[in-house]
């Protein structure tokens, strides 16, 4: 797998450099799947709306206990966490 770590002083700057490294054109008609994992919902949901205007999938879970459960039930390319 593939990691990225961004900073939360960086996050906004670097989405960008977040959607590349994930590779959208290389999942050729599937569409890339991303969990937020972030108590902050307004913050949560301003991520959301921009990775899905870049063609993403996108859930969120607002705690790690919630998020336990999310990915139990299916598999995400990339799982953003509030540390």
């Amino acid at each position: 797998g593939r990691v990225l770590a961004l900073d939360e002083r960086d996050f906004s700057a670097n989405l960008g450099t977040m959607v590349s490294f994930i590779g959208l054109a290389e999942r050729g008609a599937n569409v890339p799947s991303i969990l937020i994992v972030d108590d902050d919902a307004d913050l949560s949901a301003i991520v959301a709306r921009y990775l899905e205007s870049e063609g993403f999938s996108v859930e969120h879970a607002a705690s790690a206990e919630k998020a336990y459960d999310v990915l139990a039930a299916r598999a995400f390319d990339l799982v953003l966490l509030d540390i």
